[in-house]
């Protein structure tokens, strides 16, 4: 029989830990200067993609809202980005324009603004952003085009109204979602912000083509002071040295796009890369959530499914945790 001396080795393994842990103290210095900020994870409630989530019972609706926002909880997402309901159809359906008309001002239509203001209840300091997918007819004064004084106007209406009606601070407004957009309108846009006291900034320019706006604001310094961040739809996950240059955030303004039970790795290696690899510092997800009818186009896309108001049923999978 081999006696063991159980204190004795007790005692040698409890040494040799609080040497270890005295040796290896990690010491936090920024002496070498910080690392690039952080500005989080959103979600992206557009194109109608949301439609459905606005018709669940209160019970339900809030049980969906606190897996969402929530933070220390289910997604716990720092940024949500909403569609700027412009009457048209936008993806999977047409969200309504605050302002059909010129002197019609209404800001009560949709559910954007209610998605707000529940995420805004639940984490105060989610970062709230703007962007039109399509605008009424008349603010482009006759033309085909938005870059009128009138889109200012009806852009900067959004901005106020929600910090009017709902007491929202919109921090981040961009142009136009994926389409071209103008110097002269962005220079303006910004001048409106300022002229009202606003902090709102500006995003260029939520494009699909890559990153052909660091070409843009690398050409032209006063239109690259305008714009404070560089936004991209669907990236690729390695550094672009012209927007390097131009020291600017930028982030993946809409990625994702993988089912709400189907591809968490796939956005967790987005995220990673796109952060790690691509310096970009926020990462936003369309669909925030998969709440509109299976039959239509992109049906699944979102953080969560909820396809089933009058039942109150809803389906939480992988995506949601990553």
């Amino acid at each position: 029989m081999i006696l063991v001396n159980t204190i004795g080795i007790v005692t040698v393994l409890l040494t040799l830990l609080s040497t270890s842990v005295a040796d290896s103290t990690y010491v936090v210095s920024k002496a070498k200067g910080l690392g690039r900020r952080f500005d989080g994870i959103g979600g992206l409630s557009a194109g109608a993609s949301t439609r459905l989530l606005a018709d669940y019972s209160t019970i339900w609706y809030n049980q969906i809202m606190d897996y969402l926002f929530l933070p220390g909880f289910g997604a716990s997402l720092q940024i949500l980005k909403v569609e700027i309901g412009g009457d048209v159809q936008s993806t999977d359906g047409t969200e309504p324009s605050h302002m059909h008309s010129i002197d019609d001002d209404n800001y009560e239509r949709g559910y954007e603004w209610t998605l707000m203001v529940e995420a805004k209840r639940r984490n105060p300091n989610i970062t709230l952003y703007g962007l039109s997918w399509g605008f009424p007819g008349w603010v482009g004064e006759g033309t085909k085009l938005p870059w009128t004084n009138s889109t200012v106007l009806y852009t900067m209406k959004w901005i106020l109204g929600a910090k009017k009606y709902y007491n929202l601070d919109i921090d981040y407004i961009g142009i136009w979602n994926e389409r071209s957009w103008n110097k002269a309108y962005t220079l303006a846009l910004n001048a409106a912000i300022t002229a009202a006291g606003l902090k709102t900034n500006i995003v260029g320019h939520d494009s699909d083509s890559g990153w052909n706006v660091c070409d843009d604001l690398s050409r032209d310094p006063q239109w690259a002071a305008a714009v404070d961040v560089i936004g991209a739809h669907y990236p690729s996950a390695k550094i672009e040295p012209i927007c390097a240059t131009l020291n600017k955030v930028q982030w993946a303004s809409e990625d994702m796009l993988v089912t709400w039970n189907h591809g968490a790795t796939c956005w967790a290696r987005e995220l990673n890369q796109n952060y790690v690899r691509a310096n970009l510092t926020a990462s936003i997800a369309w669909a925030l959530i998969n709440s509109f009818y299976d039959r239509l186009i992109y049906a699944g896309t979102g953080i969560l499914r909820a396809v089933e108001p009058w039942s109150g049923f809803y389906e939480i999978g992988q995506v949601l945790w990553v």
